[in-house]
């Protein structure tokens, strides 16, 4: 489970950190959506920890605006 605690935490600095470039914070963003997700259907860590390092960004879709995301950063339009 350390690594996972490692894992999100990381995630979490970069989601957070607005010098960095958009791309990057909606990738970790998603990341740790994708996370939560796998751990909320099992409550599972081990699940959990699968899902982040399985993550994979969708190519067809790009990472275009989902509804219930911040990740255009305070131009959500579904807000």
């Amino acid at each position: 489970m350390k690594s996972l605690e490692l894992l999100i935490v990381n995630q979490q600095i970069i989601y957070s950190d607005n010098t960095l470039a958009l791309q990057e914070r909606q990738i970790a963003e998603r990341t740790i959506d994708i996370t939560r997700d796998a751990f909320r259907e099992n409550e599972s860590y081990c699940d959990a920890q699968q899902a982040m390092e399985a993550y994979a960004r969708e190519k067809d879709k790009g990472l275009r605006l989902n509804k219930g995301q911040d990740n255009y950063f305070g131009r959500n339009q579904h807000k």
